[in-house]
C-alpha cells in the first residue's frame, strides 16, 4: 500500500506499507480502508480479511481481527477456560479470550461452517459445514 501527497512538483510518495508482512497473517490482505493521524504519523489499515492493523512503529501491530464475509452462525463457549470459539460463512474459524475480548488465534476452514461446539470436557471440537459435513478435532 503507497499513500501519496501533492506538492508542488506534483504526486511523491509518502509512506508505503506492507499488508503481507509476516506480523499480520491477514487472510485477505487488501486495503478496504484507510485513516491517517497526521499529528503522530500512525496510519489504520482496515483489510478485507477483518483485521485493523496500525502502521506507526517499526512493525505493524493488528488492533483487531475478526470474521470478514457472510454470516457469523456457530459460537460455543469453552466448559473451563476463559474463552468462546466462533466459526461463520467466510471459511474461518476463531478462538477469543472472554476477558481481553481479543482473539488468540485463527485458521481458515476448508468450506463455510455453521455450528462449533467443544465437547463436556473441552478436548474436542466438533464443526458442522454448510454441507452437513461434521469435522471432530
Amino acid at each position: 500500500m503507497i499513500i501519496w501527497q501533492s506538492g508542488p512538483t506534483g504526486l511523491t510518495q509518502a509512506k508505503q506499507f506492507d499488508l503481507k508482512a509476516p506480523e499480520i497473517k491477514s487472510l485477505l490482505p487488501k486495503v478496504r480502508s484507510v485513516c491517517e493521524n497526521q499529528a503522530t504519523g500512525a496510519v489504520l489499515v482496515g483489510t478485507r480479511g477483518g483485521e485493523i492493523v496500525e502502521f506507526l512503529g517499526p512493525k505493524p501491530q493488528v488492533l483487531m481481527r475478526s470474521h470478514h464475509t457472510g454470516e457469523l452462525w456457530g459460537l460455543a463457549t469453552h466448559p473451563q477456560k476463559e474463552e468462546y470459539i466462533t466459526v461463520g460463512q467466510d471459511n474461518f474459524m476463531a478462538i477469543w479470550d472472554i476477558k481481553t475480548r481479543k482473539q488468540r488465534r485463527f485458521g481458515k476452514l476448508e468450506q463455510s461452517a455453521n455450528v462449533v461446539e467443544y465437547s463436556r470436557s473441552g478436548n474436542q471440537l466438533a464443526i458442522g459445514y454448510i454441507n452437513g459435513c461434521v469435522q471432530v478435532l
